[in-house]
């Protein structure tokens, strides 16, 4: 069951999500002081931009060495799993905003419609093979008879 703070963040979200007055609704235990607001974070951006650098030079440095995230983690005094969560996520924004040229844009969408007519095809002549088994199987019973 949800406590009373929670129950509080619950109808707080929801009213605000349905724009509805729930000042109706209530709770009979004393609320807590504070708001349903996340908890502040524990690493400045500064930190995580120096951490992301570091991971990525370190890397890019020695590459195919082990441990560069827990190494400038211990550095830094954060968590491992925390900087290679965001590693991870700067990686990806990275690739988004690496993006393609027009000519490679255009090569990728042919390969897409040339693998959309091979598997159209494909099931074509699985279907047909399906159907041909199946009167072979029909013209062998048949003539067994």
């Amino acid at each position: 069951m949800f406590d009373h703070h929670e129950q509080l963040c619950i109808i707080d979200r929801w009213s605000q999500f349905a724009q509805v007055d729930c000042s109706a609704l209530t709770v009979t235990k004393k609320p807590l002081r504070g708001s349903c607001m996340p908890a502040p974070r524990k690493y400045p951006p500064e930190l995580i931009e120096r951490g992301v650098r570091m991971v990525r030079e370190l890397r890019r440095d020695t590459p195919g060495r082990s441990g560069t995230v827990r190494q400038v983690g211990e550095v830094l005094h954060i968590h491992p799993e925390v900087l290679r969560h965001w590693v991870k996520k700067a990686d990806a924004e990275a690739d988004e905003h690496r993006g393609l040229t027009n000519a490679e844009t255009l090569y990728l969408r042919q390969l897409e419609q040339e693998n959309q007519e091979l598997r159209r095809v494909n099931g074509i002549l699985k279907a047909a093979a399906l159907l041909f088994a199946a009167e072979l199987e029909e013209g062998k019973s048949t003539s067994n008879d």
